[in-house]
């Protein structure tokens, strides 16, 4: 029999954790057709994350032959949702919804230093510290460039979170310190990234991560990218999904939570300075250890599709798995 699921990536933070769940799947069960429909993402983005979607299945080692990319609609296939939030819903039809938040823990495949210094060349990046600001909202940008704009010997990479335009006027006032990457870069203090997809790359070539959409009231973004990385990281407090990760890396040492009134306060000449090398082995155990979620979810999926409703064996799967473990110590 050839199982057939359809995974729905209808946002970006879900499309970066569905290469570690096909994984799972397929090492349970190679034979299984996988789609995945890109749902909900302008046109004008669906064709550069499709790239970049099939650049993150090569980089896990999925032959990419076997997953294929579907637009909507598509109501034919058993039907995997990925939820920012922390619900659970298996119905006797054959659609489930996970939490997409434990999925960032997988294992994975790193950039490689060749890999590391191909990046650092293309952004024309010497000896200087680099400082990533990461998924930054449109209303956080002052904030973020007034802490970081007088550092010395420091390039910014500037990743937004809106459309371009949007953040034009704060573009204009940096002047000639600022450069776009869609061309060839001349090494400029501030660049402007304009491509979708990638940010989690751009963490392996910095010394610090801000990471953005977590100074307002927002969800916060995946403070687990850099952290892979063992890189430092500063976040604001406006975190309501992520939870496990933010307090795990807050435990470690490894990411600093700084609210809003609070940010200009703190150093971040300082906080570039520590040694953070006691914190990055520790980080290192905390993420391994919720290692393992992608392989639960593939079973309970496959064993509905095999024998029917899995009902409480399902989540008692759940609930035995350390990041729910973790949870309910900490939260």
């Amino acid at each position: 029999m050839v199982r057939k699921i359809c995974i729905n990536g209808d946002y970006l933070g879900s499309l970066k954790q569905i290469p570690f769940l096909i994984k799972g799947i397929h090492s349970l069960k190679p034979n299984t057709e996988i789609s995945v429909l890109l749902n909900d993402f302008i046109p004008v983005f669906q064709k550069k994350l499709q790239k970049t979607f099939f650049n993150d299945l090569k980089k896990q080692k999925i032959n990419t032959k076997r997953v294929k990319v579907i637009l909507p609609p598509s109501s034919f296939f058993p039907k995997i949702d990925l939820s920012i939030y922390d619900e659970v819903y298996i119905n006797k039809i054959r659609e489930w919804l996970f939490p997409v938040d434990p999925l960032k823990f997988e294992r994975r495949n790193l950039l490689n230093e060749k890999e590391i210094m191909k990046l650092k060349d293309r952004y024309r990046i010497k000896d200087e510290r680099v400082i990533v600001l990461g998924s930054v909202s449109v209303n956080e940008t002052k904030l973020f460039l007034d802490a970081v704009r007088d550092l010395e010997n420091s390039k910014i990479i500037f990743v937004p979170r809106a459309d371009y335009g949007d953040y034009l006027n704060s573009i204009h006032l940096l002047g000639n310190m600022v450069e776009s990457d869609s061309g060839k870069m001349v090494g400029k203090k501030f660049v402007f990234v304009t491509g979708k997809g990638y940010l989690d790359s751009l963490y392996s070539i910095c010394d610090l991560a801000i990471i953005g959409n977590t100074f307002l009231d927002d969800t916060g973004q995946n403070p687990l990218e850099p952290a892979f990385y063992g890189k430092r990281i500063i976040s604001g407090d406006k975190i309501g999904a992520n939870l496990v990760a933010y307090i795990g890396l807050e435990q470690t040492g490894l990411l600093k939570k700084i609210s809003r009134k609070d940010f200009n306060k703190f150093s971040i000449e300082e906080i570039l300075q520590k040694d953070v090398s006691e914190a990055v082995k520790k980080t290192k155990t905390f993420i391994d250890s919720m290692d393992g979620v992608a392989k639960v979810y593939a079973e309970i999926i496959l064993q509905q599709m095999d024998n029917g409703p899995v009902g409480e064996w399902a989540l008692e799967k759940m609930n035995a798995l350390p990041y729910y473990q973790f949870k309910r110590n900490f939260l």
